[in-house]
């Protein structure tokens, strides 16, 4: 009886090669970093010539020369980063350099500025290239698990093949002890051969049938695992489907409310015009009675003289004469009574419009109170939709928004810094003495201070 036996041993850390070593990956790591920092140039030199660098020619020749400056192994400095902007802008338009001129002028010996981004350039670097490598480490790390849990498998596979030979070679000692000893009984050597057999092909049945077994298991469990996260999901659809239900329905509201606040604004404006004309209207009537009697005094007054005259040219002349200092104190009390009763009637209107100003202050803080009120509400409405709508956006969305933000505010840092650099170029020092006590420490660091 010959059993076969086969098996493969599956691949190894050995077979696929082995890991690249630690020079490599640095390399990579500073070729990412440069080609960084040459997608960052090209971006800020194509912002800075838009007007030219409209076609892909003149984006190819800016590609070209921030390569050219990256390799050419330069410290990044502001009069580097001046230097790149004149090549591109000559190869853009195709001028001829213009010759230096001499100035009798020495420039500052040390450019703080250009020291402080050098040296933050030099940290950020830096640290991008210790998060990659420890990014590396961790990849190997983990590749290093793996190739033990697949060693670890192939132990144990070769261990269960070492003992299915085992076996197989004591079958074939006991069958050739079992030749030797019952060669007069063939009959029960043939009946027990045949014993065997079926007590084999019931073992490897067994076998079959018990992974057949374990294959449906596992074809249960893989099914019943995706109802529940069929139902799971549908679960989840009904419930965003729910919120936006709901959220819908507030809008809704939100938008019946706002209609309900213009028409009951446009009734508090009706309402004010129409209490503004009637006051108008109140205020004209006064005046004109105002005006009425005062012309009517002025009759009954021309009225009087007219009366005091005809008595006058009935009395003798000897008789109308009155001393003046009576007539001037009779006309100065006239004047008084006169002054103080328009005093009254100014008064009176001051008064009459003070009420009129008071009605129509209450009235206005009235509208504003209820404005208030339904911009209270309406910002509510506005904040639950927002913190309901905020609610969708993942914590790996925000991390990426955080990445991102972070890159900006460097980047905005760095121009900053080169911008405000530039402006003090022609400056014997580049940094006023605020300044300097400002960034004391990063000079310290540089040996600047």
């Amino acid at each position: 009886m010959a059993l076969g036996i086969s098996g493969s041993k599956p691949p190894t850390a050995a077979s696929r090669g082995s890991s690249r070593s630690g020079t490599s990956a640095k390399r990579e790591t500073e070729a990412s970093v440069l080609e960084d920092l040459q997608g960052k140039l090209n971006g800020k030199m194509r912002q800075k010539f838009a007007p030219l660098a409209n076609d892909l020619n003149a984006q190819e020749i800016i590609a070209k020369e921030v390569s050219k400056f990256l390799n050419s192994g330069k410290k990044i400095s502001v009069s580097a980063l001046d230097s790149l902007e004149k090549s591109i802008k000559l190869s853009l338009t195709g001028e001829k350099p213009a010759k230096a001129e001499k100035s009798g002028r020495i420039k500052a010996m040390t450019d703080e500025w250009s020291e402080i981004m050098k040296k933050d350039q030099e940290l950020y670097l830096e640290h991008e290239k210790r998060k990659k490598e420890i990014q590396f480490k961790k990849t190997l790390q983990m590749k290093k698990d793996l190739e033990s849990q697949i060693e670890e498998k192939t132990k144990i596979q070769a261990k269960m093949k070492k003992d299915d030979y085992k076996y197989y070679a004591e079958d074939q000692k006991a069958v050739e002890q079992w030749k030797k000893e019952e060669v007069e009984k063939e009959k029960v050597r043939k009946q027990k051969m045949l014993d065997i057999k079926k007590q084999r092909a019931q073992q490897i049945e067994d076998r079959s049938t018990r992974r057949t077994q374990e294959i449906n298991k596992k074809k249960i469990e893989e099914e019943e695992l995706k109802r529940r996260i069929e139902v799971e999901t549908i679960k989840e659809m009904e419930k965003e489907e729910a919120l936006k239900r709901r959220m819908k329905d507030e809008m809704e509201l939100l938008l019946q409310h706002n209609e309900k606040n213009k028409a009951m604004r446009a009734e508090a404006k009706a309402a004010e015009e129409k209490i503004e004309l009637k006051y108008q209207s109140d205020y004209i009537k006064l005046l004109e009675l105002q005006e009425k009697k005062r012309a009517q005094a002025l009759l009954d007054l021309k009225a009087k003289q007219d009366r005091q005259e005809a008595i006058g040219r009935e009395i003798g002349e000897y008789k109308r004469w009155v001393d003046p200092k009576i007539i001037e104190e009779n006309f100065r009390k006239n004047e008084v009574a006169a002054a103080k009763k328009e005093a009254e009637k100014e008064e009176k209107r001051i008064m009459m419009n003070f009420e009129v100003k008071k009605v129509l202050e209450q009235q206005i803080n009235e509208k504003n109170k209820a404005k208030e009120k339904e911009d209270e509400i309406e910002r509510r409405h506005i904040e639950q939709f927002k913190k309901e709508t905020e609610a969708f956006e993942t914590e790996q969305e925000k991390k990426r928004k955080e990445k991102l933000l972070k890159k900006i505010q460097h980047k905005e840092a760095l121009e900053a810094q080169m911008r405000e650099n530039a402006k003090r170029r022609e400056v014997t020092s580049a940094m006023s003495r605020i300044e300097k006590s400002l960034n004391s420490k990063k000079l310290e660091q540089l040996n600047l201070n």
